[in-house]
């Protein structure tokens, strides 16, 4: 009897029959590892604004991973690709790099085009059922089978797209949440938030920022946060924790049993800012 799981952190996974698993993607994206014949599936979840070193390790501890465990050879496994609504070349040339050293190549891919996906991946067969999500009306799951493509064009619902940083595991889910109980609104949660304050600023994809304490103790972050809100002064920063620097609206800390207050909080200060940004849209390819 099959089992179903659903997918909802980001990170890397491996999965056997009889298991599926769920996920709902939109500008994230979901590379697929399935040795053929194995009935085991490889999975990486990662949003498009993750560094690209993260990715790519991500990417060998799942290949890593399947070839130890099923023996299989590099041309064994079969690499899907699936997801990122607004589509960013970087991380499609990092995805088609990794497997030029791999020696493989990506056998399906159903990427860009500005719509958001619910997939269905069977560990049995390998297989992929794609669900395209509309404003208006439901669509009929597709199945991607090896070096199938589709090619439709839907609009996906807007999201105001909030940056999470935070190292901790449970503060980042219970903030994630608590953005998305908001309507309209996606939390962006990276894996290594660090890196974020080390960027040089350039387009900035997000209506506001939930920066929490921990990411906060870093040398680099009150540089950080100046820079930002000379260069973004419509885009507010929420500081999570004690101590907060002078200029940003701050919470105090978050945990199960403050939840209610803090989404009451972060709604309150967020969504009178918010409803005035329009979300960073860009190019759909």
């Amino acid at each position: 009897m099959e089992e179903s799981i659903q997918i909802v952190h980001q990170g890397a996974y491996l999965f056997r029959a009889p298991i599926v698993v769920k996920m709902k993607i939109n500008c994230e994206i979901v590379v697929i590892m399935s040795p053929v014949g194995q009935q085991t599936c490889g999975i990486v979840f990662v949003d498009s604004e993750e560094e690209q070193k993260e990715f790519k390790r991500l990417l060998d501890t799942v290949w890593n991973t399947l070839r130890e465990k099923s023996l299989a050879q590099a041309e064994e496994i079969e690499v899907k690709a699936f997801g990122l609504s607004q589509y960013k070349e970087k991380v499609i040339q990092t995805l088609k790099h990794w497997t030029q050293d791999q020696s493989t190549r990506i056998t399906a891919q159903d990427l860009g085009r500005g719509v958001s996906r619910t997939l269905t991946i069977s560990c049995k067969s390998g297989k992929v059922g794609v669900h395209y999500a509309d404003d208006n009306q439901q669509r009929r799951s597709l199945f991607i089978a090896r070096g199938t493509f589709r090619n439709r064009g839907f609009t996906p619902p807007a999201f105001y797209k909030i940056l999470v940083l935070t190292k901790n595991r449970v503060t980042r889910q219970l903030c994630m949440q608590a953005v998305e109980e908001l309507p309209g609104h996606k939390a962006i949660c990276p894996l290594n938030p660090a890196h974020f304050l080390e960027r040089t600023f350039g387009l900035f994809p997000y209506s506001a920022v939930c920066l929490f304490e921990d990411v906060g103790k870093s040398k680099n972050v009150e540089p950080w946060i100046k820079r930002f809100l000379k260069k973004f002064p419509h885009s507010p920063i929420l500081w999570i924790g004690r101590n907060a620097p002078q200029g940003i609206d701050a919470i105090g800390s978050i945990d199960s049993e403050s939840i209610v207050k803090f989404k009451e909080e972060i709604a309150r200060i967020l969504l009178p800012q918010t409803s005035l940004i329009l979300p960073f849209a860009r190019g759909n390819r």
